[in-house]
């Protein structure tokens, strides 16, 4: 994969999870970046909002395609988030 791409993928990645985290978080929206614990550099981007956040037991299906909580958005955004992530961290294929 095209670094340039991978780097792009990740800024709109960010721009899109803290864009919802502050249409549907609610109070101080909160960016933590710390090194996380893998086999290769990289890092944990965490966002935490003061909002009342989606019920644990309903979390796996923020990245499903057009699923919502019924406050608004397309369903698209986290879907695309999870398939972006996805895509990028696939390994590279040679055709």
């Amino acid at each position: 994969m095209n670094r340039w791409f991978a780097l792009a993928t990740i800024a709109q990645v960010i721009t899109t999870v803290i864009g919802s985290a502050v249409r549907h978080g609610g109070g101080i929206i909160t960016v933590t970046l710390v090194p996380a614990d893998l086999a290769w550099p990289g890092a944990r981007i965490m966002v935490d909002g003061e909002g009342e956040g989606i019920p644990e037991e309903i979390r796996r299906r923020v990245f499903t395609k057009f699923w919502t909580l019924g406050h608004g958005g397309s369903g698209l955004g986290m879907y695309i988030v999870g398939r972006s992530l996805i895509h990028i961290s696939e390994p590279t294929r040679q055709n």
